[in-house]
């Protein structure tokens, strides 16, 4: 499969003017992935708290940029979310994803969403590689 960034992914793409722009840092080593952001009101589902579809995206982006760790462009095979507390907008939130299984088509992982220290959410994935990259170049941050 042809896959291709143009840069209008609504999580992490600079060019999508109402996307969530998340700019991963890539950790090599520990085949990781995190960011911090700020979510504004527009990403509400109640006044104050996020959607939950939001936060699903986030966490989900986690564990792709996990993924891209290991020189694999993936797509989301399976996603499971538990919601362990709302999470508020305007407050600033760490999302971190791991690589905890590798195989060559199928990877899995895991991700969490907190605010200061406190785990308000968590995800599990699996992952089905779409096409091996060359470089990270485009990708690492860090």
């Amino acid at each position: 499969m042809n896959v291709r960034d143009d840069g209008s992914c609504f999580a992490c793409g600079a060019a999508n003017d109402t996307g969530l722009h998340l700019v991963f840092r890539l950790d090599l080593n520990q085949k990781t992935a995190a960011t911090d952001t700020v979510l504004d009101e527009r990403f509400n589902g109640w006044k104050g708290i996020a959607h939950g579809g939001i936060i699903s995206t986030m966490l989900d982006e986690a564990m792709v940029y996990a993924c891209i760790t290991e020189k694999k462009m993936v797509a989301t095979a399976n996603l499971s979310i538990k919601f362990r507390a709302p999470v508020a907008v305007g407050k600033p939130l760490h999302i971190e994803g791991q690589v905890v299984q590798s195989r060559k088509r199928i990877m899995k992982a895991r991700a969490t969403l907190r605010f200061e220290g406190e785990v308000l959410a968590e995800a599990e994935g699996t992952f089905m590689t779409l096409t091996e990259l060359d470089n990270l170049d485009d990708y690492c941050v860090e």
